[in-house]
């Protein structure tokens, strides 16, 4: 059985609802989500098409202040239900994560870059 590079991301953490993997221009690449999510979080097909448009204007509205603070690594949004964390991967791409509320988001930061950034190969390879 050949597991595909989101689900391994999925499997590397009980905290990780869901994972999207998209190449340097946010094109979607690969998603995985834990069992129960879709009745969980009822994403609608409008979010869906648009959440790579979503996914670059945020990363991009945080890249302005990387000469106050540095590089960007990622963006965290807290929700009320679920933390959403885009964290980019260079020099292939970005990984969205679907956490649980109560997740320490820098530990995933850490845990999937480790994962992800030895490998040196496109995301899009993963596919």
């Amino acid at each position: 059985m050949v597991i595909s590079t989101s689900e391994h991301v999925l499997a590397s953490d009980d905290n990780i609802l869901a994972a999207c993997l998209m190449d340097d221009k946010f094109n979607m690449v690969e998603s995985a989500a834990r069992d129960g999510f879709a009745q969980k979080f009822k994403i609608t097909d409008d979010i869906e098409k648009s959440s790579s448009a979503w996914a670059a204007i945020m990363f991009g509205m945080a890249e302005l202040t990387d000469s106050v603070f540095g590089k960007t690594r990622c963006v965290l949004v807290d929700h009320d239900f679920a933390k959403l964390l885009l964290l980019h991967v260079p020099p292939s791409g970005f990984v969205g994560l679907v956490l649980n509320r109560s997740a320490n988001a820098d530990y995933i930061t850490l845990k999937v870059s480790t994962l992800l950034e030895p490998a040196e190969h496109d995301i899009a390879r993963y596919a």
